[in-house]
């Protein structure tokens, strides 16, 4: 046989301790529960019939508190008590409490316990080690204030349930010591009435195309979506990459980004190519020559190179319409034009300023200016003294301005000094004339065409109607 403790604290309805109590401990009457009739045998200490008392014990003088045994060899495998606490000037208190007379747990069915109002602790006697129900027999409903794990390092929280055949128990709900949670939802979430996930209505959606007020996306599909829509470019897309004499046989080609048949090319520094070098050429063979136009280009692995050959197609499709940007030179490499030069008449073709510069795309710019200085003009009519003053040029469709204008270094008395644009032709409404020319005194004129995309040679022509004069002036061309 054994004795189990049954401890307390005596308190009155205001939760002041009561010192020197009388605490009266009966058997459990369940036909009247509030007026027991039995006193219960319990005991003074764990051993020794002669402790024996009748059910009357008293409350410690100083902190309130009692303790009795109960010995099973009394009470079966468990036993309800009623226990009454009272003392003068005192209410009455009375309250049930089940002792549980095995040393082997809990296995001894209750069947009056749901009647019964627990009020102390329900402790194990041993830390992680007994179970409340197990996998086969469950507590229907349980509520909790707080549930608290008392998690250390390593140890784990679980919400445990069948599967969705209901053949065996997975973790729904897992928290680590470190706040990290887990969840295998094979259930449905509400929020407000409303099912706002289960395991058949998460979404796995790249393109988000339900566009659902109330269905969550897996964290898969938010990624792709975000990627599509961030890596997403106009074909347009250009900044920066702008092309530019560095030298009579070297271009530099300055950083930036593009896009280049959906891969976005980004260049941090620039780069330097020169008309000699063989690898500085499409196909690792120098096409440097002379009255030749050349073309810069740069493939989606970020190689910049250059071609004697123009955009032919405005994608890598194929397709023509519209400004065309790309040419794969019958190979399988699609490259993107970025700029273009002109190699003139001097040496084996050397490059001037004003004959280098960009395919007109995002925000690099197509503009050269070439500068006239101590030209003699003497020319009674559109001749040849301006030849010099000329720009080889290449645009991309888009509507050309071209600028030109002269001054005179020095005075003709009553002579008059005129100019005009030539495209390959002359262009009759850019004439322009001054009467009297003075020193410092000039004449200038212009013209706005939207060319095709290709090359065009621009210059200037004057004329003098007497005498000859110095002059100096310039001619720039822009695509709008």
């Amino acid at each position: 046989m054994a004795r189990f403790p049954v401890s307390g604290v005596f308190v009155d309805g205001q939760g002041n301790i009561v010192t020197n109590g009388t605490v009266t401990v009966y058997t459990y009457l369940s036909s009247d529960p509030s007026n027991p009739t039995t006193k219960a045998t319990i005991y003074a200490s764990d051993t020794g019939a002669s402790t024996t008392v009748l059910g009357v014990v008293t409350s410690d003088s100083s902190n309130g508190t009692y303790l009795f045994w109960v010995d099973d060899g009394d009470y079966g495998g468990a036993q309800v008590f009623t226990i009454v606490l009272s003392k003068t000037s005192h209410v009455r208190t009375l309250y049930h409490q089940a002792v549980l007379l095995t040393a082997s747990g809990v296995n001894v069915a209750l069947d009056n316990l749901a009647s019964v109002a627990i009020n102390e602790s329900l402790i194990s006697d041993t830390d992680v080690t007994d179970d409340l129900g197990t996998g086969d027999i469950r507590w229907k409903d349980t509520w909790f204030e707080t549930l608290s794990s008392g998690l250390t390092a390593g140890d784990t929280l679980k919400l445990r349930g069948r599967d969705v055949n209901g053949a065996a128990y997975v973790d729904i709900l897992t928290i680590t010591s470190n706040n990290t949670v887990t969840a295998d939802l094979h259930s449905s979430v509400t929020h407000n009435s409303n099912t706002i996930l289960t395991s058949g209505n998460l979404l796995d959606e790249d393109d988000m195309s339900s566009n659902s007020a109330v269905l969550a996306a897996s964290q898969q599909s938010i990624k792709a979506y975000v990627d599509s829509q961030i890596q997403v470019h106009p074909k347009e897309l250009r900044h920066g990459f702008n092309c530019k004499q560095a030298s009579t046989v070297t271009i530099t080609i300055e950083g930036g980004s593009i896009n280049v048949d959906g891969t976005i090319v980004t260049k941090t520094a620039d780069t330097t190519l020169n008309l000699t070098t063989a690898a500085h050429w499409v196909g690792g063979s120098s096409q440097q020559t002379t009255s030749a136009y050349g073309w810069i280009y740069v493939d989606a692995s970020g190689n910049i190179l250059m071609e004697n050959s123009a955009p032919d197609e405005s994608d890598t499709s194929g397709n023509t319409s519209g400004i065309l940007r790309y040419n794969d030179f019958g190979g399988a490499t699609d490259y993107r034009c970025i700029g273009w030069f002109y190699m003139n008449a001097t040496g084996a073709g050397e490059l001037n300023s004003w004959e280098v510069s960009n395919l007109k795309d995002g925000d690099a710019h197509n503009a050269v200016t070439n500068p006239i200085t101590g030209i003699t003009l003497d020319d009674a009519s559109w001749g040849t003294d301006l030849d010099t003053v000329i720009v080889h040029f290449y645009s991309s469709g888009r509507p050309v301005l071209i600028n030109g204008g002269i001054t005179a270094t020095t005075a003709g008395g009553a002579n008059n000094l005129g100019i005009q644009i030539h495209d390959g032709a002359e262009i009759a409404t850019t004439i322009r004339e001054v009467s009297s020319i003075t020193t410092d005194g000039g004449v200038s004129t212009h013209h706005l065409e939207n060319y095709a995309q290709g090359t065009t040679t621009f210059k200037i022509q004057g004329e003098v109607s007497a005498s000859s004069h110095t002059v100096t002036g310039v001619i720039s061309v822009t695509e709008q």
